[in-house]
């Protein structure tokens, strides 16, 4: 089944004050956390393109309770705060995090809210808002209405108005404003911050750093995460590379991040792997599988041998399933396939 079919049969419809799409994907072993994940802006939005969820495939990844939630207020994003100044929207989110949550008994310092840029935006504001214990957020907006009011016409003409009622340069000050005032006033408490940027994204320049010196000011701790990049089209991959490292240390799961598999000579695969914990012991299993064969040709059983070179003794297409052990955690995940 591919990935988005999967998504598919499993996104629902939470009725609160606004109806919310969502997808929840629970843990397979028993997992203390929920991850929220909100969306960012898919720039199609003017084209009629619906609201679509972030992050799934490096999600997929990391075992944990991961909880999807589009931000689409009767077609259009709303930064998962609601129509008119109201937050109507913003009180059906919550609601269905806290129906979750309460139903995998996670109390809300085991809650992770995850997002980048409109979606880093809602994941700082309800993650401390609602006292969540863990914020993985980065290239956010903070003065919104600016962002709003210079981005491109949808986001000024639509996603603005829809927010305040206006979009005019009143209701882009009531935007900045809003967050602003919040970022200033909110009470923190236990809630454990990790902010990604790009050394060089005007979204890390001109909002990031407005949060960060306040957070200074109010001698407010956090994490941050700088990579060298400049321009907010690239944040994707790094905002991957950032939650694949930072939830998975939130969560204490092991985690196997990419594997590599490639020809050498001789007839030999070489196979390696990444792993999120670069300070455990870990023991590493390999087994070798033959397209045509359900059963592996052979296994090389656990080992501290991050990788590995086989030979390989007959013509055809192989792959690898790496297995990753630490204590009584152990994880799993395939190469791709090469053909001899």
């Amino acid at each position: 089944m591919s990935l988005s079919t999967f998504i598919k049969q499993n996104e629902k419809v939470f009725k609160g004050s606004q109806d919310i799409k969502y997808f929840f994907w629970p843990s397979e072993k028993p997992s203390k956390n929920l991850v929220v994940i909100f969306s960012g802006f898919n720039g199609s939005e003017a084209k009629g393109v619906p609201a679509t969820y972030n992050y799934i495939k490096p999600m997929s990844k990391i075992d944990c309770n991961r909880l999807f939630i589009l931000d689409d207020y009767r077609g259009h994003p709303c930064y998962y705060l609601g129509e008119n100044k109201k937050l109507d929207y913003e009180v059906s989110v919550i609601s269905l995090i806290y129906r979750i949550a309460n139903k995998l008994n996670i109390p809300p310092e085991n809650i992770i809210t995850c997002g980048s840029s409109k979606g880093g935006t809602a994941a700082l504001y309800l993650g401390l808002k609602y006292q969540f214990g863990h914020i993985v957020t980065g290239g956010f907006q903070i003065k919104v209405g600016d962002y709003l009011h210079s981005v491109h016409n949808y986001g000024r003409d639509k996603v603005l108005k829809l927010i305040t009622g206006g979009s005019t340069g009143l209701y882009k000050e009531y935007l900045n404003e809003f967050y602003l005032d919040f970022i200033n006033n909110v009470k923190v408490k236990d809630t454990s911050l990790y902010i990604h940027g790009g050394k060089g994204d005007s979204h890390y320049l001109e909002h990031v750093t407005i949060f960060n010196e306040t957070m200074n000011k109010r001698n407010i701790p956090y994490n941050l995460d700088i990579q060298n990049y400049s321009s907010h089209a690239e944040i994707g991959p790094h905002f991957v590379e950032f939650i694949l490292d930072k939830i998975p240390e939130i969560t204490r799961t092991l985690l196997i991040k990419d594997t590599f598999i490639t020809k050498t000579q001789n007839n030999e695969i070489k196979v390696s792997c990444t792993v999120n914990d670069r300070k455990s012991t870990i023991q590493y299993a390999y087994y070798i599988y033959k397209e045509g064969k359900t059963e592996p040709v052979d296994k090389i059983m656990y080992t501290s041998d991050t990788s590995i070179i086989y030979k390989i003794k007959e013509p055809g297409k192989y792959r690898v399933r790496i297995f990753a052990r630490r204590g009584d955690q152990k994880v799993a995940l395939g190469t791709s396939s090469v053909s001899f």
